[in-house]
């Protein structure tokens, strides 16, 4: 039986891991801050409804109209560097690609594996570009399709 090399790991970079876990926190702190802004908006919608239906309908079209952009363009960018990620595997022939900082130590995925994390990283990528513009799309129309008001 012969002995197999030890498989090369990516080490963490302890700096890149706490801008991670920053950036972690700021995402929550941000939708936790947006979830509150569309809470006072949605209020404001509801007191307006009471006395004036067409106007609050306006109002609640131009709001889903917000919450769509800001979704979409973040299901865009996560698509983006998805596709990103996809290629450098591709090109390389490797998971982690050459250069690219971890969070925690990565064992180094070569040939059919990298390959297949390749395709799941591009994969993915089309469907949340999908979903960021067609789906978002799709969701605007139903808003607004629900919310004219005759």
């Amino acid at each position: 039986m012969t002995d197999s090399p030890p498989p090369e790991i990516v080490p963490a970079d302890a700096k890149h891991r706490r801008l991670a876990w920053l950036a972690v926190v700021v995402v929550l702190a941000g939708g936790a801050a947006a979830l509150w802004w569309l809470d006072r908006r949605l209020d404001v919608v509801d007191r307006l409804a009471e006395d004036d239906l067409p106007a609050a309908a306006e109002r609640a079209r131009a709001l889903v109209g917000v919450v769509v952009l800001f979704a979409g363009l973040i299901f865009v960018g996560l698509g983006l560097w998805l596709f990103r990620l996809g290629v450098l595997i591709n090109r390389s022939g490797r998971f982690p690609p050459p250069g690219m900082k971890v969070i925690r130590d990565t064992v180094v995925r070569t040939g059919p594996r990298a390959r297949r994390l390749a395709n799941a990283a591009l994969l993915a990528s089309l469907l949340t570009v999908l979903a960021g513009t067609v789906g978002m799309w799709y969701v605007l129309r139903i808003a607004h399709a629900l919310l004219q008001v005759r």
